[in-house]
């Protein structure tokens, strides 16, 4: 559910925001065969708001945040490289 953050839209800078760390996180249910997602964006923070429901619209999890940090391209392949050591 969250390739639209990890892709990391690139800001003008050249770096992308990428998913860091969550907080208030409720679990409402579990074993859902099938879920929606929204995704809220909160530019002012860098933070996303992440609601997840069933099919018939009932909460399944919700997170109040997950903050985004920026990294950088040479970040990335930094971090990429030391995981295949």
């Amino acid at each position: 559910a969250l390739v639209a953050v990890q892709s990391g839209d690139l800001v003008d800078d050249g770096t992308a925001l990428l998913p860091f760390e969550w907080s208030g996180v409720e679990l409402y249910a579990s074993g859902a065969a099938e879920v929606r997602v929204a995704i809220d964006l909160d530019e002012a923070v860098n933070t996303v708001r992440v609601t997840v429901v069933d099919p018939a619209g009932r909460p399944v999890i919700r997170a109040e945040g997950l903050r985004l940090r920026e990294a950088t391209a040479e970040q990335v392949r930094t971090n990429e490289s030391a995981e295949h050591v």
